[in-house]
């Protein structure tokens, strides 16, 4: 797209979709399958998880979470990116699985080893 710049040292992985004006500072590393909107910012040494989605004009200062999408300035955590997981292939049950654990991890108010304890394998 128009007027895209990645500066040194950034690794890009596979499949991503930068729009118009996306600008990453040097040191990012941004994984396979990622969608940056118009005009999203990013300062050094951030990550791109997998999945991810940022919405348009985001101030990035720190790593984005894979599977979710992230907006504003500054940005905030949203939701999970359910339209590209379902587009992705991910079974209905997986995208499940992600949404309960945003609910537990990031909205629910439990203190976060409480949270994680909830999703881990063992549930207890």
């Amino acid at each position: 797209m128009v007027g895209v710049h990645i500066a040194h040292n950034c690794n890009i992985g596979d499949d991503n979709i930068f729009t118009n004006e996306v600008a990453l500072a040097g040191h990012i590393e941004v994984e396979d399958h990622v969608f940056l909107s118009n005009n999203v910012g990013a300062h050094q040494f951030v990550r791109f998880g997998r999945y991810a989605m940022v919405g348009g004009k985001s101030k990035i200062v720190q790593d984005v979470l894979p599977f979710f999408t992230t907006d504003g300035n500054p940005a905030q955590l949203r939701a999970i990116n359910s339209v590209g997981l379902r587009r992705a292939g991910f079974s209905n049950e997986t995208r499940r699985v992600l949404k309960e654990a945003y609910r537990l991890l990031f909205r629910s108010g439990m203190p976060l080893e409480s949270s994680a304890r909830r999703i881990g394998p063992d549930k207890g």
